[in-house]
């Protein structure tokens, strides 16, 4: 650290340079306010020591002179013991600590490490903070497809509008990611965002999670518990599965929301609500409105602002963005040096129907980093899509009848040419690739394309 000693008595500053500049420190001594600006202004200086009487002015105006510049030092007050009052002004000024004399090296250097610990935690808290703003900022959320940008559009509105918002969509689109998006890109962004599943939790059991307890409040309640309406203070709370929450526990929350108050279970006291509050569901809240099964005043409440993620077989131009995302994010991850994806291997993900939608993304490319052979991923390192044997646990899926026979001739003889079709397909129609996707000699192949009569090939029925 480059320190600035300011301290007009020599007896104490010069064995203090000697002891700090052993300790590999870059140290530099004066004796007045005046010659410690001059040295501030010539060069960067990462920690004043400075003594609060001095010739002159006072180390407190020292303090003062710093406060308005950009990237001020850290100081450390020393004072005697009759002028702790004054230590403590300086704190309230902007000092870091202070010390009492008579001050050893040993002391100042506890300080110091005390203070690189600070610095490191402050470095860690800023690269953890642009992390999750690279993460999940609006721009972070991968989709080219014209509705995905209607929704990024929409988070970017409801990131500064601070009301109730309700993402809507299948399990799997990213509704949670969406709403990380919202929070981590709006004014919220330096205090908590905490997601409550509301589908995971009994009633009894979310009721306490989120509104807290009071000790006795229930057997087994043996002390005060806060919820996460008090924890997450000034944040962000996700109701994830809203539609799953109990129609009595509906009430409570319609009323929270509209008085923007709640009580802990079993308590009196009225606790201010702080956050704001979003809200995720994977089902029609229409149609459980008019089931009976949500209340029609909450779904009103919770959806001022409503975002429709829709599902990835709605929007196929996504997946290859998707898929080059997650390749080079595990292959980064595990160390992989894999970069890019095969034609075959794309059009399998894009003929694909994602019943899992981005989350099934995610898994089966993640799946193919980890086993694929080459540094581009081929159609057989896509296991779960069929793109071929990347385990011993491959198997073709056969829907057969419960009574009755079959012909096992004829039902070998599909399965041969599904085998065909599928090979031909993924491959492009090319007979080196096809046979080479299949294991077997290309003479081998022709010969089985020639008994089918095999042209070229459609796609092959995704039932098979």
């Amino acid at each position: 650290m480059r320190i600035l000693i300011v301290e007009d008595d020599e007896v104490c500053r010069l064995p203090m340079e000697v002891q700090l500049t052993r300790a590999g420190h870059e140290v530099v001594g004066v004796d007045r306010v005046g010659k410690a600006l001059d040295c501030l202004e010539a060069g960067d200086v990462d920690v004043v020591l400075t003594d609060v009487r001095l010739p002159g002015k006072s180390g407190l105006e020292l303090i003062r002179e710093l406060q308005g510049r950009d990237a001020s030092p850290h100081v450390i007050v020393i004072t005697g013991y009759g002028t702790i009052a004054q230590a403590v002004e300086a704190m309230k000024l902007g000092a870091h600590d202070y010390l009492t004399k008579p001050v050893s090296a040993e002391e100042v250097l506890l300080k110091l490490e005390r203070l690189a610990e600070f610095h490191q935690m402050r470095r860690d808290r800023q690269r953890l903070q642009q992390e999750l703003e690279r993460r999940f900022s609006v721009g972070g959320i991968v989709g080219v497809s014209a509705s995905m940008r209607r929704v990024l559009g929409m988070a970017e509105v409801a990131k500064d509008i601070d009301t109730t918002v309700l993402i809507v969509g299948e399990t799997g689109t990213g509704k949670e990611a969406l709403a990380r998006t919202i929070h981590y890109t709006g004014s919220r962004k330096n205090h908590p965002f905490v997601a409550v599943s509301c589908q995971a939790l009994s009633r009894d059991i979310l009721e306490s999670e989120l509104f807290g307890h009071e000790q006795g409040a229930f057997t087994g309640a043996v002390r005060r518990k806060r919820g996460r309406f008090e924890l997450v203070g000034a944040g962000t709370l996700l109701l994830d599965d809203v539609d799953d929450i109990p129609l009595g526990l509906q009430v409570k929350l319609l009323r929270v929301l509209d008085e923007r108050k709640f009580e802990r279970v079993g308590g009196e006291d009225r606790l201010e609500l702080k956050c704001r509050i979003l809200c995720a569901t994977k089902r029609d809240l229409v149609e459980m409105v008019e089931a009976g099964g949500f209340r029609k005043d909450l779904y009103y409440r919770i959806k001022v602002i409503e975002i429709d993620i829709p599902p990835l077989r709605q929007r196929r131009e996504d997946v290859p963005v998707l898929a080059e995302h997650f390749l080079i994010e595990y292959a980064g991850r595990i160390g992989r040096d894999i970069t890019g994806i095969e034609p075959a291997a794309m059009k399998l993900l894009l003929s694909h129907n994602w019943p899992g939608n981005v989350r099934e993304v995610e898994h089966v490319i993640e799946r193919a980093v980890a086993f694929a052979e080459t540094d581009r991923l081929r159609a057989g390192d896509l296991a779960d899509l069929g793109g071929g044997p990347a385990g011993p646990d491959r198997t073709y899926t056969l829907n057969l009848p419960a009574t009755g026979g079959l012909d096992f001739n004829r039902m070998l003889r599909q399965i041969e040419r599904d085998a065909l079709d599928w090979a031909m397909f993924v491959c492009d129609n090319n007979q080196a690739r096809a046979a080479k996707f299949l294991g077997i000699p290309r003479t081998t192949l022709q010969h089985h394309l020639a008994k089918h009569a095999h042209g070229r090939r459609r796609k092959p029925s995704p039932s098979r």
